[in-house]
């Protein structure tokens, strides 16, 4: 069985607490308590798997979490569930004055004075991360009828849909010729 946590403010783990080898941890968390827009409800889960070593750690986490959104195509309000995956690895240095940064996402530097890891930051970005630029109730949605303003997931309408639009008629004047 993994621990589990609700956690308010952060989501740590305290891996001095650890030794080497393989460990699980489950965070709850609420929605709520996150710097996120009202898009996203409900309770967050973190499933972690902790790999511990002398002088690294990698940190394998698979994220659920639950968004109200609104169709892009045809307006509807739907619920989704979203699930995503990230890694990081954390280089323990044991030098005195190692202040190493790195450009890579995932991959953090901890001085041997540090005692936890806190996901926080990387749980947020990946969260804003997981939404489409294009939101779809489902792949196959028809959208709103550009006349009428019908659902045409819902319903046919009987509108001219073949909408001419004035700027190419000079165009198929010379494709005429």
């Amino acid at each position: 069985m993994w621990p589990k946590y609700s956690i308010f403010k952060h989501m740590n783990i305290k891996f001095t607490n650890y030794d080497d080898g393989i460990h699980h941890f489950e965070f709850f968390k609420n929605i709520d308590d996150l710097d996120l827009d009202d898009r996203f409800v409900g309770e967050l889960k973190l499933n972690c798997k902790m790999d511990k070593s002398h002088h690294q750690i990698i940190i394998d986490c698979d994220l659920n979490f639950n968004t109200n959104l609104t169709c892009d195509r045809c307006i509807t309000d739907f619920e989704k569930i979203y699930s995503d995956h990230f890694q990081n690895i954390y280089f323990i240095s044991f030098e005195k004055d190692s202040d190493e940064k790195t450009e890579q996402p995932g991959i953090y530097y901890l001085s041997h004075h540090e005692d936890k890891i806190d996901l926080s930051n990387d749980v947020n970005e990946i969260i804003k991360l997981s939404l489409p630029m294009k939101v779809l109730c489902n792949d196959e949605c028809k959208g709103l009828c550009p006349n009428c303003g019908k659902n045409l997931n819902e319903n046919e309408c009987n509108c001219k849909t073949n909408v001419e639009n004035p700027v190419w008629e000079e165009l198929k004047k010379i494709k005429k010729n």
